[in-house]
């Protein structure tokens, strides 16, 4: 493909510039599955040598007129003063399919190291004001520059987008709304860019060199721009809201000295909240692509269960959660001392007037009636800066205004596109190499997981339900743990060797290799896998030399399979992954190794922890007289279950904390 791809440059490079050109150093970049970005260099007759970038649609899913629409964006933006590499030719199929074919710059797009490489120390305290400045230039380009510009209402696009799946998420319901009820009035109908987050700025030492991917440029509301920038995902675990780089002061300072109208901060915490939808429902329908067959890809399989840190991020800015550590089920802490109280317990939880940050400060939680508590420091709602390593945050939420978010991203095509970006879905470790040269790359690394391509289209809105206190006693248990209740109703969620006891009550315990439930007085249930068994007197049971024993539990027959085993098995996978292909030269074979690595400690966790997962989410749904997620997502539309809206917040919290400890279990630390 590169070998084609070069003739076809070259032949296009003497048609505009005249001359013999030698096309060489032809690379893909890592990421963008919506798109080819290559990286070429070109000498012509005269011995000059030009970098370029081609940017095309895959031969399959040619789209020449978002094409088309991307290319005048490219120009009309240029000549408005926003930093743009020069473009040399777009067109439907002469480098075999629509492209763009451009100046290469000099730069860097991957967060990690913009964010703490010493090369961008001077340009990091600048960027938040220099940015605001761009975005309102951007926001004043006629739209009658862009033939073709679509205009998009974001909140119904997004609910239609979320419908689509036919995939009912309690969480997202919620988010919708929210927004759907505290929707603020436009402040314009300008230009959009549509992706404007880091990731999509190539940045250097002095700053801003160029805005890119303007896959999803249409008309709208500017706000999306600006709360799309501060969304919670793209600060990529910065305690900075502007794309991780500084406050959101110096932004709307900036955007205002460049001729913008700054938004109030309850208008930039709605679009910070609408950008997570957005994000989470983006994430899903990047998944789609790989699970509908239509195009198989590891990185859009793992972004499929990015959607939970969403889900989890959403519930942060409504007030119904908070952070909290919870060690990874595989690590030997994780497996050892039992896990820790997710936020669905913990004393005050996220029904206490106030709730510890991890690392931070107090935080409001206190979600009465539907109105969700108030930001951080710095966040939308306060004019505060957000101090570097929490500090107080502020709580007075009142109206619609929702705590600020955290960062995710986009890069594919929204509106009609079809196909959008792909992102890493890591768990840890860098992000992609840099390629030597190559600016416009569709790299972007997350802080503790992914790289992530976004598609195109909007999100819509939803209000908040306050959170309940805690009625039953629930503890997220690994290796040797056992929850106990006296007097109530006890449930553990365990893997490997865990019981739960429960007196004068019922116990149920959901288990996963070689777990017992024991009750005295009372009932006792248990859901077995791999030669578990239940023994009353609260008898736990423990897998020995390939039989099962335990006391007053018998001895169950062996399994059947030699050793290593399943887990085992997968453990191996990983840790070639990341060391043998880890270490190859090839960057984007280290950067996909990264990925199938997440994937299989994913698959571990899952493993370890499902069939209890799943036990007791159907408990919990039972508890509200709801069946299934659909039932529970149609009540919290026509408001049915709002007299219990905390017990709803509770069900919901603990359903995204389960699902977080098997996707990243780091994630449930990083504070909104």
């Amino acid at each position: 493909m590169s070998a084609e791809l070069a003739g076809r440059v070259a032949a296009r490079l003497g048609e505009l510039w005249g001359g013999a050109y030698a096309v060489g150093n032809v690379r893909r970049l890592s990421g963008g599955a919506s798109r080819e970005t290559w990286s070429l260099d070109a000498t012509g007759p005269d011995g000059a040598r030009h970098g370029l970038i081609v940017r095309r649609d895959p031969e399959e899913l040619p789209r020449p007129e978002q094409m088309a629409r991307e290319a005048a964006a490219f120009r009309a933006a240029r000549a408005a003063g926003v930093p743009e590499p020069e473009l040399y030719d777009a067109g439907p199929d002469r480098l075999g399919s629509p492209y763009l074919l451009m100046e290469r710059l000099d730069g860097e797009t991957i967060a990690r190291r913009l964010l703490r490489d010493e090369a961008y120390a001077g340009a990091r305290p600048r960027l938040a004001r220099e940015l605001g400045g761009v975005l309102a230039r951007i926001h004043a380009i006629d739209p009658g520059e862009v033939p073709g510009l679509p205009r998009i209402d974001a909140l119904p696009l997004l609910r239609e987008l979320y419908e689509g799946f036919g995939e009912p998420r309690p969480a997202i319901e919620l988010g919708l709304r929210w927004l759907a009820e505290h929707r603020p009035e436009a402040y314009g109908d300008t230009l959009v860019h549509g992706d404007f987050r880091t990731g999509n700025l190539l940045i250097g030492p002095d700053g801003l060199r160029g805005v890119l991917d303007w896959e999803i440029v249409h008309r709208g509301d500017p706000m999306q721009d600006l709360g799309w920038l501060c969304t919670k995902a793209w600060r990529f675990g910065s305690p900075h809201p502007v794309g991780g780089f500084g406050p959101r002061a110096d932004l709307l300072a900036g955007y205002a000295e460049a001729g913008g109208t700054p938004p109030d901060p309850q208008t930039l915490a709605w679009w910070e909240l609408y950008g997570t939808l957005r994000w989470a429902v983006l994430c899903r329908r990047q998944a789609e692509r790989h699970l509908s067959g239509a195009e198989p890809s590891l990185e859009l399989a793992v972004l499929g269960r990015r959607v939970c840190e969403q889900e989890h991020d959403i519930l942060l800015s409504l007030g119904l959660t908070h952070p909290v550590t919870i060690p990874d089920p595989l690590t030997e802490q994780g497996a050892g001392d039992g896990g820790r109280t997710p936020p669905t317990t913990r004393p005050g939880g996220a029904q206490g007037a106030e709730v510890e940050s991890e690392g931070g400060g107090a935080r409001s939680a206190g979600g009465r009636g539907h109105t969700p508590p108030a930001t951080r420091p710095g966040a939308v709602q306060s004019a505060e800066e957000e101090s570097e390593g929490g500090g107080a945050r502020s709580a007075g939420g009142r109206g619609h205004t929702p705590p600020a978010t955290r960062p995710g991203a986009a890069q594919g095509a929204e509106e009609e596109s079809e196909g959008g970006g792909a992102r890493s879905a890591e768990d840890g470790g860098d992000a992609p190499p840099a390629q030597p040269g190559a600016v416009q790359r569709a790299e972007v690394e997350s802080e503790g997981g992914a790289a992530r391509s976004a598609e195109a289209r909007e999100e819509g809105g939803a209000r908040t339900l306050p959170a309940a206190q805690p009625r039953a006693t629930r503890r997220i248990e690994v290796d040797g743990q056992g929850a106990g209740s006296e007097g109530g109703a006890a449930q553990s969620t365990e893997a490997e060797g865990q019981g739960a006891g429960s007196r004068d009550g019922a116990a149920q315990s959901t288990e996963a290799e070689g777990q017992g439930a024991g009750s005295e007085g009372g009932a006792a249930q248990s859901t077995e896998v791999e030669g578990q068994g239940a023994g009353s007197e609260g008898g736990v049971v423990r897998s020995v030399g390939g039989e099962t024993k335990g006391g007053g539990g018998g001895v169950r027959s062996a399994v059947p399979h030699d050793l290593p085993d399943r887990d085992g098995l997968l453990e191996a996978v990983g840790e070639f992954l990341v060391g043998e292909m880890g270490a190859a030269e090839d960057p984007r074979v280290r950067f996909h190794a990264r990925v199938a690595a997440n994937a299989v400690r994913i698959a571990r966790r899952e493993a370890r922890l499902a069939e209890a997962h799943g036990a007791a989410h159907r408990g919990r749904l039972a508890s509200l007289g709801c069946a299934d997620d659909g039932e529970l997502c149609a009540a919290i539309r026509d408001g049915s279950l709002d007299g219990r809206a905390g017990e709803v917040a509770e069900v919901v919290r603990a359903a995204v904390t389960d699902k977080l400890i098997v996707a990243n279990p780091a994630h449930l630390a990083i504070p909104g």
